[in-house]
């Protein structure tokens, strides 16, 4: 009678914890972070009966009363919902986040024990964050959220950016965390450019400019003997490329005086007045009559006819316009006659004309009355700018200018390009330099085989740039993509202010800044356990070690603290990180209220067991009456 009172207290009290667990789960439900818990029971005591029919194979040991074995934590994932707080971060997975009590405080996860006990560290899974006064990020009950701190941000409030990506995740494998803490008045420390990377493609057959632009210098100085130097399948004519494949040669019919001419005879075969000489010169031709530049055809055409292939110049011999141009600079008329493909594309096409010498004396109109023009003559161009600052943060820009200079001819030959670079200030109105940085780019193929480093003055010192690529990102010149600027790398950037703080899925925390710069200062800590049970609840979302002596020995219940992230590759383990997201409570309601239905009835039964023990009690006193 005295075990069935004391079992139905022991069912009543230990129903009761059920009941206080189940329902403070259900106060809960809508709590950030928060960890559900199970009332676990088991019974309290046992007695031997073996005395009873001791050779009976059945064992006579019964229990009495029921206890709590355990509250043990839910450890399945809460529901997690977007949020409007500029650090809520959820944690999709295993882990929990470090937070502790002091902003100067430090946390090995390698060695916890002292450390962690002296500077009150806690665990949590409550990601609603938010900044103090002094821009540490705390959650809820002012504790520190901690972290790995790269040191990017000095104590001027000050951020001094890296530029290392590599050297910034090799930061992120460590174990020692300390307090975050994001400055709102955060400043990006402007850096000079002294280095430049970029990639783009060069389509030849896009853009052209007259040989007056093509050649000038930045004060408009014409660099004839630049002209006369280029290559033939360089120009075009008008704005259309010239196809030296296909329009590559160049006829001139040449009547001279015959010097045995008998003017007193009649004209005929037997006594011509004029002796006819047929003339072919080929582009890429190896024998006396080939050539490849404009300044070696101009060179045949003067010693085979006499005529004189110029450009158009006005009475001060600069240029008029970007024509090409004939004309007789000798003392007696010259006959000729102008055929072949390249001569038509030259805009010579059916030429056949008596060219009267040009006097000392003659205008300019009267020259080009006794001269033939030619088409204008033009080079295919591209360019591309970019900004670049000095160490205070202002705004310059560097221009590159691409000018054909050798267009493959599909056998093997380099397509080069003459690069003029020059750096104007930001609004446009001045150069830097008197002069043009001018380098070269080869092709072959379309893709760069030669882009040396170009050393470009700027300020008090020099700018490195190189044209080959950036980022992965190689230049090409393939005539069936458009022309674009690909990828730009340096080492410059303006000024800035802190603009956004987002926070990746590895946990790293990224600052983006107004002068577009972006980089991690620094990461979230998180840190999982062998046996998330052991850790000790402590409230307000909360946990902590609990440090037992274990088989004689100090040891964490929970055991060590096991980083969240890879030492190798910085990358987490366990779980990802979701910004502007919430975890809320794990509890499942439904089963919830299942469970209160069951402890409930649980506790009734119990307190039926009491009632049927203290009647019992009452029939034995009656007894002795």
């Amino acid at each position: 009678m005295n075990s069935t009172l004391f079992n139905g207290v022991a069912g009543i009290l230990t129903h009761q914890v059920g009941l206080d667990v189940t329902s403070n789960n259900i106060a809960n439900a809508n709590t950030v972070g928060y960890r559900g818990n199970e009332a676990h029971f088991k019974s309290m005591l046992s007695k031997n009966m073996g005395i009873l029919n001791a050779n009976s194979p059945l064992n006579n040991d019964y229990n009495h009363g029921t206890t709590t074995a355990s509250t043990a934590i839910i450890t399945r994932p809460g529901t997690i919902k977007a949020s409007t707080g500029e650090f809520d971060v959820a944690m999709n997975g295993r882990g929990w986040f470090v937070v502790g009590t002091q902003k100067d405080g430090n946390y090995d996860v390698k060695n916890p024990i002292g450390q962690n006990l002296d500077q009150k560290n806690f665990y949590t899974r409550d990601g609603s964050f938010g900044r103090d006064s002094d821009g540490y990020l705390v959650n809820n009950s002012g504790y520190y959220l901690y972290g790995i701190n790269l040191g990017k941000i000095g104590a001027d409030g000050v951020f001094n950016a890296s530029n290392d990506y590599d050297a910034d995740i090799a930061g992120l494998t460590g174990s020692q965390l300390e307090p975050i803490q994001i400055p709102e008045d955060l400043y990006f420390r402007p850096n000079i450019t002294t280095t430049l990377s970029m990639g783009f493609n060069l389509n030849r057959t896009e853009n052209s400019k007259g040989i007056d632009e093509a050649f000038a210098d930045i004060d408009g100085t014409i660099d004839y003997d630049a002209i006369f130097e280029q290559n033939m399948n360089a120009f075009t004519s008008g704005s259309d490329p010239i196809d030296v494949k296909v329009n590559k040669t160049f006829t001139m019919n040449v009547d001279t005086p015959n010097p045995d001419y008998d003017p007193n005879q009649p004209a005929g075969d037997d006594n011509p007045e004029f002796i006819t000489e047929n003339f072919t010169f080929t582009y890429g031709g190896e024998d006396e009559f080939g050539f490849n530049t404009l300044g070696e055809l101009r060179d045949l055409v003067n010693q085979h006819s006499g005529l004189t292939l110029d450009l158009q110049r006005k009475d001060d011999g600069m240029l008029d316009g970007c024509g090409l141009v004939l004309k007789n600079e000798t003392d007696a008329d010259i006959k000729v006659a102008i055929g072949g493909r390249l001569g038509d594309v030259l805009g010579f096409k059916n030429v056949d004309r008596t060219f009267e010498p040009i006097e000392e004396n003659d205008s300019s109109s009267e020259i080009t009355g006794k001269s033939v023009i030619g088409s204008s003559l033009g080079v295919p161009t591209n360019g591309f700018s970019q900004r670049i600052f000095d160490d205070q943060g202002n705004v310059y820009t560097i221009q590159n200018q691409f000018y054909l200079k050798q267009a493959s001819n599909g056998e093997g030959t380099d397509e080069i390009w003459e690069v003029k670079t020059s750096i104007m200030t930001a609004d446009g109105k001045s150069y830097l330099s008197d002069n043009y940085t001018q380098s070269e780019l080869k092709f072959s193929n379309g893709n760069v085989v030669d882009a040396p480093d170009v050393t470009v003055p700027f300020l008090t010192g020099d700018l490195t740039m190189n044209l080959g690529g950036a980022d992965g990102r190689t230049s090409t010149s393939f005539a069936g993509n458009a022309s674009e600027l690909r990828k730009v790398e340096q080492d410059g950037i303006a000024a800035g202010r802190l603009s956004e703080v987002t926070i990746t899925e590895q946990g790293f925390i990224n600052l983006t800044f107004s002068n577009g710069a972006s980089e991690i200062m620094g990461r979230v800590g998180t840190v999982a356990f062998v046996n998330d049970q052991g850790l000790q609840k402590v409230g307000n979302n909360m946990f902590a070690l609990d440090a037992k002596i274990i088989n004689g020995e100090i040891g964490i219940v929970s055991g060590p603290p096991i980083m969240g992230w890879d030492e190798e590759n910085a990358t987490l383990k366990f779980a990802s990180m979701r910004h502007k997201y919430l975890e809320y409570s794990n509890v499942d309601i439904a089963e919830a209220l299942t469970n209160l239905i069951v402890f409930q009835r649980g506790y009734s039964f119990n307190a039926k067991a009491f009632t049927t023990g203290d009647e019992l009690i009452k029939e034995a006193i009656g007894l002795k009456r």
